[in-house]
């Protein structure tokens, strides 16, 4: 490799690491304005009020998932080949493209959710829901667009704008739904029409998100003259643009794959969403009070749930090159220990927030929401936290089957989790005596389902044999010992009766307990420390400290 080339991978590398920080650290936030949304929502709208909001979104999810799930990867993957070669007319070209493909997904989608709001919301139930989906309808116009300039930029290895973008979405999201809503509440209006109002910040912070992607690609291009040639290459060469079909037939068969993969449980939360409506229903529930089921569990449950797994994010991203080298280095012992440390580290880390989140789910809630919201939740909440262990272990071999060339997997794992979800959701809620409890635990067999499809691909065609002991038995002691007496200590501190954050304390405290019950209970090993991030400097940091303590 010359040093031109080299330099040139050198500036890919950092580009791409910095943008990925820059994006996580966007992600971060987006998350915790989130959180800001919610809370004042819950208060202005109610279990109800949330409930139409929470079903619009649902559609809106799934029709987004289907126009922008894999395009902008494919637009992505397409400009980054030819901003390689420096074929700067085939980039325009390829986005110009793009973009009309956007924009007649974005017209497309807007249209079935304006138009068709009266039949979505009858079909699943819920026909005040036609409100909100009127007003999210917009949202999918902009997304769409802002879709097509997040594959440019990301193309160019320019993360730094759709990060940005995302913050906009967010605020909007909170500032404009807060304010329209309040404003609403004030004139007296309709309930429906208070949460139609407060989902139409999303219209708007999306639209801030798109100009500003507009005016960002704008100025990228007067800045760097809009020329990919690679360096040392001549200005005059010339450069074949491809026809129109096989440039759009190629953004398809990449994106096509990707679309389907990530539409699979956005379209199962769809239907789960119509069987959770009908079902109630069914058994006594007024439209009104099932509305009002779906809108608390989806407010509170479901966001709460979600939480712990992002915790293993991380070491998915982190196992999948290293598997990848350990592979094509032939190493099969090495794959074999990866695996297993892998699926120790991710059990070390959600068993304990899966029996805490269980356990503490009341007090938890009561921290962030409404006290009467907070009770309705709390039982649900206490059922779904169990599957955090299995949604993280879900997501770690996910991890391990794609990094070992089986990326097609995961979509038999998922396509069976959300057939046992949707059946199981139908059987237990139809029945009396379950009812509402039927939700969390479809959800529950779901993800345990999936898991096991996992399981048996890694057993059988990996040949590598999860240690039951390791994995489950040593982690399990030791966060049942934590959390036992952390449960102790909080009923000591007067339990529910006492101040809301009183429940911070028996959580620190089974914080300290845990890790040192793992160490007790040899649980974890240095190999697996090596899967988290920035295990790899404290060890730097605590072997200079030794060192320094010695010479001394």
């Amino acid at each position: 490799m010359n040093e031109t080339a080299k330099s040139a991978s050198g500036k890919n590398k950092s580009l791409f690491f910095s943008g990925v920080l820059f994006l996580s650290g966007a992600n971060v936030l987006v998350k915790i304005i989130g959180l800001l949304f919610k809370i004042p929502m819950s208060y202005f709208l109610g279990d109800e009020g949330m409930g139409y909001f929470n079903a619009a979104y649902q559609i809106y999810t799934w029709l987004y998932m289907l126009s922008t799930a894999g395009l902008p990867v494919a637009v992505s993957i397409l400009i980054s080949e030819c901003r390689a070669d420096g074929n700067a007319p085939r980039v325009r070209h390829i986005y110009r493209i793009a973009w009309y493909t956007f924009l007649s997904l974005g017209i497309l989608g807007t249209g079935i959710m304006l138009f068709g709001a009266g039949p979505l919301a009858a079909a699943i139930g819920s026909p005040d829901a036609r409100y909100c989906m009127m007003a999210i309808s917009p949202t999918l116009f902009f997304i769409c667009l802002a879709g097509a300039l997040r594959g440019y930029f990301q193309g160019f290895l320019q993360m730094a704008p759709p990060a940005v973008s995302q913050v906009l979405e967010a605020l909007g999201k909170l500032l404009v739904g807060v304010l329209f809503a309040s404003l609403a509440i004030r004139r007296g209006l309709d309930l429906p029409i208070v949460a139609a109002a407060a989902i139409s910040g999303l219209a708007v912070g999306e639209a801030a998100g798109f100009l500003y992607l507009l005016l960002s690609r704008r100025r990228y291009e007067k800045k760097h003259r809009f020329f990919m040639l690679t360096e040392g290459e001549s200005k005059s060469t010339v450069h074949s643009v491809s026809p129109s079909r096989d440039i759009l037939s190629r953004l398809v068969r990449i994106a096509l794959p990707i679309t389907a993969s990530a539409s699979v449980m956005s379209l199962t939360g769809l239907l789960d969403l119509v069987i959770v409506q009908r079902r109630l229903q069914s058994i006594g529930f007024s439209v009104t009070q099932a509305t009002a089921f779906y809108g608390n569990y989806t407010t509170l449950v479901v966001p709460m749930f979600n939480l712990p797994p992002a915790l293993i994010y991380p070491i998915t991203t982190a196992v999948v090159p290293l598997l990848s080298a350990t592979i094509a280095g032939g190493n099969r012992d090495g794959v074999t220990r990866t695996v297993q440390s892998v699926l120790r580290v991710a059990s070390l880390i959600s068993l304990p927030c899966a029996l805490g989140l269980s356990l503490f789910a009341r007090p938890i809630l009561r921290l962030f929401f409404p006290a009467d919201m907070a009770e309705s939740a709390a039982p649900l909440l206490a059922i779904l936290a169990l599957a955090v262990f299995f949604l993280s272990l879900l997501t770690v071999t996910n991890a391990v089957l794609q990094a070992n060339g089986m990326a097609g997997k995961p979509m038999i794992a998922m396509l069976v989790g959300g057939a046992v979800k949707l059946v199981c959701s139908y059987l237990l809620i139809g029945i009396p005596t379950v009812g509402t409890a039927g939700v969390p635990i479809g959800t529950l067999l779901c993800y345990f389902a999936a898991l096991c499809v996992n399981l048996y691909f890694i057993i059988h065609h990996l040949g590598v044999y999860p240690s039951v002991s390791r994995i489950l038995l040593r982690p399990a002691f030791a966060a049942f010992l934590a959390v036992g007496a952390a449960r102790g200590l909080y009923s000591l501190l007067g339990g529910d009766a006492a101040a809301r954050p009183t429940v911070l304390t028996p959580i620190a405290v089974a914080a300290l307990i845990y890790v040192a019950a793992v160490f007790l209970f040899r649980a974890v090993t240095e190999e697996d420390l090596a899967l988290l991030p920035f295990w790899g400097k404290i060890k730097h940091r605590l072997h200079k400290n030794r060192k320094s303590t010695e010479n001394s």
